[in-house]
């Protein structure tokens, strides 16, 4: 698996790779996506996430950014509204923080660190695109919503309704500090 600013062709480097994520997603997501390895070992994967990082101001070279999208995009698909640039950089800035103090752990194992990165590539395309296609379905847009949420708020113990973004990055929200949450 490489990242997608190292690829060099418009179809997955790996053919096999879209199956291969497709056998892992029930551990990934709960939100069902029916063609994950077409998306995948089509290329279109890696042209969402190039249009992305490009669109976002992001190198996407890096674990740094692949987190940063990968936790935008459970955002924006709870939220159903794009963040801006600025939003983007201040996320992608709070990571750059925590993978700096997490160093020692990345020159640890670097082959580990890039197949972590592929997969918070891989998650961010398909719950991007999934959020573009229910886009205006208020119904669909609503249950990807609440499985974005539930699925965030149990890999990273955060509640995105009690998560802003700002150009400061993820801040708790007013209501949820007048409240006494964090």
């Amino acid at each position: 698996m490489q990242s997608v600013a190292g690829s060099t062709s418009s179809a997955s480097a790996d053919k096999g790779e879209g199956a291969a994520f497709s056998a892992q997603w029930p551990g990934l997501s709960s939100v069902r996506i029916g063609d994950l390895s077409q998306f995948v070992d089509s290329g279109d994967a890696d042209a969402w996430l190039q249009a992305r990082y490009r669109a976002l101001g992001y190198p996407g070279t890096d674990i740094v950014d692949a987190n940063a999208l990968l936790f935008l995009v459970h955002w924006e698909a709870f939220h159903g509204v794009r963040a801006t640039r600025s939003q983007a950089a201040g996320l992608r800035e709070q990571m750059a923080a925590h993978w700096a103090r997490q160093e020692g752990a990345q020159a640890a194992d670097e082959q580990a660190l890039a197949n972590r990165q592929r997969i918070y590539e891989l998650v961010a395309a398909a719950l991007g695109r999934e959020a573009d296609r229910v886009q205006g379905q208020t119904g669909a847009q609503a249950a990807l919503s609440q499985a974005i949420r539930q699925d965030f708020q149990r890999q990273t113990g955060n509640d995105l309704a009690t998560i802003e973004l700002t150009g400061a990055g993820f801040q708790a929200s007013q209501d949820a500090v007048s409240q006494g949450g964090s």
